[in-house]
Order: C-alpha cells, then structure tokens, then sequence
C-alpha cells in the first residue's frame, strides 16, 4: 500500500493543533529542521490518534483533500515524501491499456453504453492510479493522431468545402483508439486510411464513468496529453 508523509513548513506550533483540533494532552510535535518545521504522523481517519508523521494513502487522495489544505494552509510550504517503494509490477503498462481496450463489446454495436460497460467495470475493479493511467494513456494515443495527415480525409472532402470539425475528428479517432492496437497502429503509419465514417465519442468517458463507480466521486484528470484537435503543434506543421 502507497502512502506519503506530508510535512507543513512555516506553521507554527499553535497553528497546528488548531487547524487539525488537536487536544490539549496531544504530543508535542518533534522539531526537525530550522524555521518552525514540524513533523507529525497520524492516520487522515483518526486525527486524535497523534503520534509523529502525517501518513496518507494515494488511494484516498481527492480534489476535496487538496482543495482543503489549500484552504487551511494557505501560507504553508508542504514537501511530500513518498514511504514506500513502488512495485513495477503492479503499474497499468501500454500492454494493459490495450488489453483493457478489447473489452469493448461490439455485440452491442448500437447501444454505447452496453459496449462500453465491461471496460468501465473492470477499471472501477482496479486500484485508482490505474484509471488515471488509462486516461493518460488514452490521451496519449489521441494526441498522436492529431495530425494534419491524418486530418486530410476530411480536408479533401468536397462536401466539407475544406473545414474540419473539431469534434468529428477528435471522435473519429476516439473510434480508431477502439478498434484496438492493430488498427490503432496501422492507422498511425498509414494516415491514408484514416476513416472519415466511424466515431467513437463514448470512449472519453470511460475514465469518469469507472472512477465514479468505483468512489462515488468525479474525476478530475489532468490529462497527459491535450487531445484536443490542433494540440498537437508538431503534427499540424505542414
């Protein structure tokens, strides 16, 4: 299990036990370094059960969490150290991601959601850096198909009179990013066969809805890459 120790810099003895509603009987906390840095540990459920450092789990780390110390430790520096090493093994690789990708039911070609559900089930079963990991993978491979070349299908289109929509293209290639890793790469090489017929919108959505059921929370990505149609710079130089 992942956690870290969050240390609050420039917050005065006081200023600690008030803001976390400390008693009085509460261990004094231990100074470590010059300038009234203090470091304390205790469980984020058990804020009474004081003893030296401030241990959280990655797991339980929301927008909420940060929004707050922001809030309450507006003036305070916080250095965070991660405590555990981190098994490679457990990581949410490329290899996973398209794995995760050949789940989506096409039996259920009309129904976006039937196709789309055994993919959010299993990710809302795996631990939450595996969702984001999908997200940034996912928008990773939307990036790079964000390319003028690949935007040629619907450029040459007389009856597109040389527009491109936007949102068309961004789920047009949200549909080659479905049709799994062979495809994907093909198309990647080949920018010919770019398909200006298929979308695929519900795929962006897949990360929202499998951390919503998996925490009853929304998700708040920063995305890896924008994926954005005309994000990609490089791609779009003629």
């Amino acid at each position: 299990m992942d956690s870290f120790i969050l240390i609050f810099k420039g917050l005065q003895e006081n200023d600690f036990h008030n803001k976390f509603a400390l008693p009085i009987q509460a261990r004094k906390p231990r100074l470590i370094a010059p300038n009234s840095l203090y470091l304390y540990e205790f469980d984020i459920q058990l804020l009474f059960d004081m003893t030296t450092v401030l241990n959280i789990n990655v797991d339980d780390l929301d927008i909420k969490f940060v929004e707050s110390l922001k809030r309450d430790f507006a003036h305070a520096a916080v250095e965070i150290r991660l405590q555990d090493q981190f098994d490679q093994s457990l990581a949410f690789t490329e290899t996973d991601f398209w794995k995760a990708i050949a789940m989506l039911d096409w039996s259920h070609e009309d129904e976006d959601d039937k196709v789309t559900q055994p993919l959010i089930n299993f990710l809302s079963e795996q631990p939450i850096g595996h969702i984001y990991r999908f997200s940034d993978i996912l928008s990773e491979k939307l990036w790079r198909l964000d390319t003028y070349v690949h935007a040629k299908v619907f450029l040459d289109d007389p009856n597109e009179e040389g527009l491109l929509s936007v949102d068309d293209f961004l789920y047009t290639r949200c549909a080659v990013v479905a049709n799994g890793q062979e495809y994907y790469e093909k198309v990647l090489e080949n920018p010919n066969i770019m398909p200006s017929d298929l979308t695929f919108e519900p795929l962006l959505y897949v990360a929202l809805k499998s951390y919503k059921q998996k925490t009853g929370k929304h998700f708040a990505p920063v995305y890896a890459y924008n994926y954005e149609t005309y994000s990609n710079k490089k791609g779009w130089q003629k």
